[in-house]
């Protein structure tokens, strides 16, 4: 599923802030914590309105992905996640 022409620009806008070797760095530099990506998605669904965690995302992303006909796909990431 490609992004739309909002999302890309919205994107290319935030990696032009990135510096260093993480695409969403911590406080200290290093990668953010998982707690820290559940807070801040916590948040950003506060404000938009919409109760969000990882987990539910990751749901709604193999949904979205067998109803696009891919199935295989999303029974990947479902082991993945299952299994990890």
């Amino acid at each position: 599923m490609p992004l739309n022409a909002t999302a890309r620009k919205a994107l290319a806008k935030y990696l032009e802030g990135v510096s260093g070797e993480w695409l969403f760095p911590g406080r200290d530099g290093g990668p953010m914590t998982s707690r820290a990506v559940q807070k801040r998605l916590r948040e950003l669904g506060r404000l938009a309105g919409v109760d969000v965690t990882p987990h539910r995302l990751r749901h709604t992303f193999r949904k979205m992905l067998v109803d696009a006909g891919l199935p295989a796909v999303g029974n990947i990431i479902y082991l993945y996640f299952f299994f990890r």
